[in-house]
Parts: C-alpha cells; structure tokens; sequence
C-alpha cells in the first residue's frame, strides 16, 4: 500500500490536512504534525533559521573570545551573501549580521540569551560585539514579541539593561518604548521583577549584591532613561497600574516621582489605577501610595 508523509507545522496547516483526511483514504496516509499554537509574525518569519550551537554556546557562557573567532571563521555556505555580480568562485567571507541572526526555537537570538544569562563584563563585552556585527538585533523580537531589553529586564541584570540602553544611544526611546505580545514595555517587567518579591525569604537573603542592587534600582534606571516611559503603552496596562496591583507602594512612588506626575494610570477593561487602590485599601488597608490620587 502506498503511503503519503505529511507534515504540519503550523495549526492551520493541520485544519488543512483534518480537510484532506476527509477526501482521500486516511488508511493510504500517515499524518505527522508538529503544530505550533501561533504562526510567527512576518517579522518573526524573516529571520535566517537555526542558530549556529557554537554561537550559542557562547551567547549562554558569554564567552566573547569564543564569538570573536567564529566571526573570523573563513567562508560557511550557509551565511554567505552575495555581493553584486562577484566573479564565480571567488571564496566570500560570511556576513557577521547573517550569521548573527540565526534563533532558538522560542524566536531568541544571540542577544536575547546573552541579554538573560549574565551581566558581567564578559556578557557586557558579547552584547556590544555582536551589536557591532548587527544593530538591528537589538530590536529584535522573539516569538513572545520580547527584546533583548526585556529579557535583561526580566532576568534582573542591571548592568546589562544599562550597556544595551547605551548601545541604543539615539534610538533609545524606540527601544524602552517597545512592546512585547502582553504590550508591555521592559519597564513592566522591571516593575513585577522589583526588590526580589518574587522570592521567598530564603531567596533573597542569598541574592549578592551586584543582584539586590539591580532588583532596587531597574525602574529609577529604566525612568532616568525616558521620564515619559511610564506613559507607554497607550491604553493599555500602566506600568503605575501594575504596580498598584502587585502592592509595590515605593515603585509607584518612584514612578510618580521620577515622571513628575506625567503618567498613565490605565488598567485593563476601563480600569484605572485608582479602582484597583481602593479595592487593595478595602482588603489590606490604604496603601502608602494612596496619596497620589488626591
């Protein structure tokens, strides 16, 4: 009996074959699907493919020595640009930006892992070589519409948000203001991340001080950058509203304070950050923060 492979990659595609399976004899077929629940954006589909291991090896240890040398490495037919009408076999040497933005299944590239795994100065060190060898990488997005700013922000590594604000220099606002699929900003993620709450007791007497410290400072250094941040998204979840939420009372106030009042205090379903106050001072008392609202 002859048999048909089919391979779904995407769960359209497998609406299409369940379609198929209706006209044709599904004893003659095996099906093989690998469906994913979302299809990449076209941004997300314009990417180069899977990343190169060694390269992220490297992006995970920050080892930058390690990245220097595979950015030295002679012709590789994979990430080889073609360059006009360059005489036939004339050897090429890869372009760095090409091999650059290969990612991991999850859509990251080599600046989104090195932005989450470190924030020495070796990591500090990856981060501008391989913004060197593409500027475009620091705004680019995974599949769950993350930056590199964003994981550093989620991850809590201060000196790296610092070095990739730095390396934003004009565009930096661009890149603060940029949204991930949840529309937030990485000053929302800075927001939950802030003063190890997310820890537990035990946790966070084990966090060193380079860490305390980027979990105290993330949104003064976030609101330093862009006194406007506090404002973006439009219309959705405010960074003051998710603060409120979470009973971050001292955020809320340095978010006040660092946007001189200039801020959005948005919520979710028409909500505002005043709603979700006066439900906090119903439950646990007024928050230390209510003052803000009078």
């Amino acid at each position: 009996m002859d048999a048909k492979l089919m391979v779904a990659t995407y769960s359209g595609d497998v609406d299409k074959l369940k379609e198929l399976l209706k006209k044709e004899d599904a004893t003659a077929m095996v099906v093989v699907t690998a469906a994913t629940s979302k299809k990449p954006s076209k941004d997300e589909q314009s990417r180069s493919g899977d990343i190169d291991p060694l390269l992220l090896e490297s992006a995970c240890g920050g080892s930058w020595q390690d990245l220097e040398e595979l950015l030295k490495k002679p012709h590789i037919p994979e990430y080889q640009e073609s360059f006009g009408d360059a005489e036939e076999g004339v050897d090429r040497q890869p372009a760095a930006g090409a091999f650059l933005k290969g990612v991991t299944p999850d859509g990251d590239t080599a600046l989104h892992v090195v932005s989450s795994n470190g924030d020495s100065q070796d990591f500090l060190n990856y981060a501008g070589i391989i913004h060197d060898g593409d500027r475009d990488l620091l705004f680019t997005k995974n599949h769950k519409g993350d930056t590199p700013l964003h994981c550093a922000c989620r991850a809590g590594n201060y000196e790296m948000v610092s070095r990739l604000i730095e390396l934003a220099a004009d565009r930096k606002f661009e890149l603060l203001r940029e949204v991930n699929h949840r529309q937030e900003t990485a000053l929302h993620e800075a927001v939950r991340l802030e003063d190890g709450k997310a820890l537990g007791h035990k946790e966070r007497g084990l966090l060193d001080a380079r860490t305390i410290k980027g979990k105290q400072e993330m949104v003064k250094l976030l609101m330093d950058a862009d006194t406007q941040l506090a404002n973006f998204p439009a219309g959705g979840i405010s960074p003051m509203y998710l603060a409120i939420l979470l009973g971050k009372d001292t955020i809320a106030i340095i978010l006040y304070v660092k946007s001189c009042g200039n801020l959005s205090y948005s919520g979710p379903d028409g909500q505002n950050a005043l709603h979700v106050a006066v439900l906090r001072a119903t439950n646990t008392g007024t928050p230390k923060c209510s003052y803000l609202f009078w």
